[in-house]
């Protein structure tokens, strides 16, 4: 994925996202949406530290890498 310009945010995923981590993740990631301009802001998800999503279980994750 590529964005450009000023109207993208970049947020990095906890290593761990799961019950403990997801408000606040989650919180943080409305803030930024906050500060984007509509219509076409982009928020990013970096992934690449998680090592684990919990949401119903425990579901360990490969995080895709971009070249």
């Amino acid at each position: 994925m590529s964005a450009t310009g000023t109207n993208a945010r970049v947020i990095a995923a906890p290593e761990i996202l799961g019950l403990d981590t997801r408000g606040g993740f989650r919180d943080a990631a409305v803030l930024l949406l906050g500060d984007l301009a509509p219509p076409s802001g982009t928020l990013i998800i970096d992934f690449a530290s998680t090592r684990r999503i919990d949401s119903a279980g425990s579901l360990p994750i490969r995080p895709k890498t971009s070249r």
